[in-house]
């Protein structure tokens, strides 16, 4: 019965794990509800078929009872596919296993005895389950867009697979084969997976500089338009100091003449010039000020009209460096995507609202609807494109924000909700 009891275990602890290491595309409530029944029909399955196969012959059939309906559910509640899921499957395996062998250390370590094994599960747990909560699962979540070659990332977890359940069917203790080589595989395969986080940990911190990088000519390049435009606003009203005084004489004349109406008129046009050499000031925020106003000149310079209606809070819920980041990208690609269109339909709408909590939405026409993956966000059909919308992401990820793409009449709106 221990060995039905420590399966049964593994079984709950493999689910929960697998289940937290994908994006689900239900609510909580629905996933978990899944996983509660096919658990429950799982636990009833393999407790029959122990009962009536033996230990030896159940040990055998354990995969092929409960890895295909396992790996059915994950695919039908992951927004993720192909090769991505299998690798979040055999990292799941690989836990269990890690956490089955180092108990059964416990258990060799007492003599066999029931109380040792109890020890050693309750022990190892909790740490490979803060381990995973805390380290893995954020890790693989900030790199999981930006890493590729997922078939030769499972190669090693498939081999590992393999020698398991395959070469070496028995468990551990029933022959000294398994007994060695099961725990000693498991403990060089976490090895070998220490080794991918560590190229996980490296492109998220490449990923971070390369941010850093792009924040950084981002400020620059907002810097200098912003002195352009502070240079030629101080030239406009510099001419129109200059011309004053010409203008003010065309107005005496004017009023003496009475032609009352050709005066308001005057007065009306030196006005709008005026206006003209006035700077806009978007936000009070100095980074996000150069930003929209970088882009929004950007904008007026392809023909793109501007519908912009800007509230930030005075706490920010993200450094605004951050924020800048994800309104340059948010508005880039849709100047990008008005560049296409007639000039007649060229408009960028962009507004943000300060409370209850910050939302920044983006949007602009976009005539056909786009690709979609399974995620719900818009897939590049170039090259060297979406590389935008993954920085957005990264960054929403990042601060807990909420990222929503949609596409309805004609036009594509970006919405992120802080």
């Amino acid at each position: 019965m221990i060995v039905l009891y420590g399966c049964l275990f593994c079984i709950a602890l493999g689910t929960a794990v697998l289940i937290l290491f994908l994006k689900p595309r239900f609510s909580p409530r629905r996933v978990w509800g899944l996983v509660a029944a096919l658990a429950g029909v799982l636990a009833l399955l393999n407790t029959v078929v122990f009962r009536l196969a033996g230990d030896t012959l159940y040990v055998k059939l354990f995969p092929l009872l409960n890895h295909p309906p396992l790996l059915a559910l994950t695919f039908y509640i992951s927004c993720q596919r192909q090769w991505r899921v299998f690798f979040q499957f055999l990292s799941g395996v690989l836990l269990c296993f890690f956490v089955q062998h180092a108990s059964n250390q416990f258990y060799l370590a007492s003599g066999l005895r029931p109380w040792g094994l109890i020890l050693g599960y309750a022990l190892v747990t909790p740490g490979v389950l803060w381990f995973f909560v805390k380290r893995l699962r954020p890790l693989y979540f900030e790199v999981v867009e930006q890493v590729g070659g997922w078939p030769l990332l499972c190669l090693p977890l498939v081999m590992y697979y393999i020698a398991m359940f395959v070469l070496l069917p028995d468990f551990v203790g029933q022959t000294p084969a398994a007994t060695v080589l099961k725990p000693f595989l498991t403990f060089l395969m976490v090895s070998v997976y220490g080794v991918l986080m560590a190229l996980f940990d490296l492109v998220r911190r490449q990923a971070g500089e390369r941010q850093d990088r792009e924040m950084a000519a981002l400020q620059r390049d907002a810097l200098r338009s912003r002195l352009e435009t502070a240079h030629a606003a101080e030239e406009r009203a510099r001419i129109e100091r200059h011309d004053m005084r010409h203008r003010l004489n065309t107005l005496a004349a004017l009023v003496e003449d009475g032609q009352t109406e050709a005066a308001l008129n005057f007065i009306g046009e030196a006005r709008r010039r005026l206006e003209k050499t006035e700077q806009r000031r978007w936000c009070a925020d100095t980074v996000l000020n150069a930003v929209l106003d970088f882009y929004f000149s950007q904008a007026q310079e392809r023909d793109v009209r501007v519908e912009c209606r800007m509230a930030f809070p005075a706490e920010l819920p993200a450094p605004s460096a951050e924020l800048a980041m994800l309104l340059a990208n948010g508005l880039e690609n849709a100047i990008k995507a008005c560049g296409e269109l007639p000039r007649e339909q060229r408009v960028l709408r962009c507004r943000s609202i300060a409370s209850p909590r910050l939302m920044i939405e983006v949007e602009n026409p976009c005539v056909r609807p786009p690709l979609w993956d399974g995620e719900g966000f818009p897939v590049a059909t170039q090259p060297g494109h979406g590389v935008g919308m993954r920085s957005i992401r990264s960054i929403c990820r990042q601060y807990g924000a909420e990222c929503l793409c949609s596409w309805e009449k004609g036009w594509f709106r970006l919405r992120v909700v802080f």
